[in-house]
């Protein structure tokens, strides 16, 4: 169905959004449900197995042409991503969002970033030049070179951590002298998934309960 809605002049993007969360759900529940034969191997192998068993029962692949890999790769690093993304929107902020999401949240998600990312975001407009390249087909240089070069590169050691600093301070300025509490999307999208799914404790089990940081603009994280 996402496929076929992808590919859709009437595509619904509420439908869109609620397929991905499903597909994100299914692909979480056997990757934390495997089959007993493989209940001892690890993690990743045990990932690899969803996919090959998933792609198996998808019988109308459109890219059953294409290699295994390509084929694993739509899935999670498209669909499940994108199911990834709105659940922990939808965990943290209300699954109404699913329904409700807008240009208008986008704009403040992009209001946001702007006054408390500064460093990030400053990079992703250093990074400008190589993308549109990238994109255009038109590149001339070492993509990996103009990353990580040790000593001018984008995402080199001490740029990123002046980038942390740049975010932290400019998070600092934002905030007033009440405590924050910071969330952690990951963690409370899987909490609610459990709630959803109806997961029995061990299940629940497996989240590990921590103490949640508290942000100070003069103090940072605690």
């Amino acid at each position: 169905m996402l496929d076929n809605d992808e590919n859709s002049p009437y595509s619904n993007p509420i439908a869109r959004r609620i397929r991905q969360v499903l597909l994100y759900f299914n692909y979480e529940e056997l990757c934390r449900h495997p089959n007993k034969d493989i209940s001892c191997i690890s993690s990743k192998a045990n990932t690899s197995h969803v996919l090959n068993s998933i792609l198996a029962a998808y019988r109308d692949d459109p890219r059953s042409s294409k290699s295994p890999q390509c084929r694993r790769d739509k899935i999670t690093g498209y669909y499940v991503r994108r199911g990834r993304w709105w659940w922990r929107l939808a965990s943290t902020l209300g699954v109404g969002i699913l329904l409700l999401g807008n240009t208008s949240l986008i704009k403040a998600f992009v209001a946001f970033s702007q006054k408390t990312r500064l460093g990030t975001v400053r990079k992703f407009e250093a990074s400008e030049s190589m993308v549109k390249s990238l994109m255009l087909g038109q590149l001339t240089f070492d993509p990996h070179e103009f990353l990580f070069n040790a000593d001018v590169g984008l995402l080199r050691p001490d740029e990123l951590a002046r980038i942390q600093s740049e975010d932290e301070q400019a998070l600092a300025v934002q905030l007033s002298q009440d405590l924050w509490e910071e969330v952690d999307a990951e963690k409370d999208a899987m909490r609610k998934m459990a709630d959803f799914l109806g997961w029995d404790s061990d299940n629940v089990a497996l989240i590990r309960p921590e103490t949640p940081n508290v942000v100070n603009p003069k103090k940072g994280t605690r």
